[in-house]
């Protein structure tokens, strides 16, 4: 187990893939308040090797986080391989020179959701809704 930014990362079985779990409360203001709960990213989401995660936020709407992966056009290759042997359906993908996105649905992510990917750093947003 890895611990980094108030976040437990366990190595599952598996290609990279983490399952995160946030210890204590580290933001003091989430986004819309009240009605964001600390969570995970769905299990068995697929994780390149190196990527660590941020605050995990959970509303009832979407799941948040953002992430550092070591190379976002390396992490883009690896999505894009690893995401359909996941369980998930990768849309027409945007990212050039790690900049972009790469929109999925599956596993209760719906319409909607994407990893945003500026370089090193990467938005998570699992839209549930």
């Amino acid at each position: 187990m890895l611990s980094a930014m108030g976040i437990d990362l366990v190595q599952n079985e598996g290609v990279g893939t983490l399952n995160a779990t946030v210890r204590g409360n580290r933001v003091a203001n989430p986004p819309n308040g009240a009605n964001v709960k600390n969570g995970t990213i769905p299990d068995g989401f697929p994780l390149p090797p190196g990527t660590t995660i941020g605050r995990v936020a959970v509303r009832a709407t979407d799941i948040t986080a953002p992430m550092l992966v070591p190379d976002g056009d390396e992490a883009t290759s690896f999505w894009q391989k690893q995401l359909p042997v996941a369980g998930y359906t990768v849309g027409t993908v945007t990212v050039h020179d790690a900049l972009g996105a790469i929109p999925f649905t599956g596993n209760g992510c719906v319409t909607g959701s994407q990893l945003g990917v500026s370089g090193e750093h990467i938005q998570f947003r699992c839209q549930r809704s």
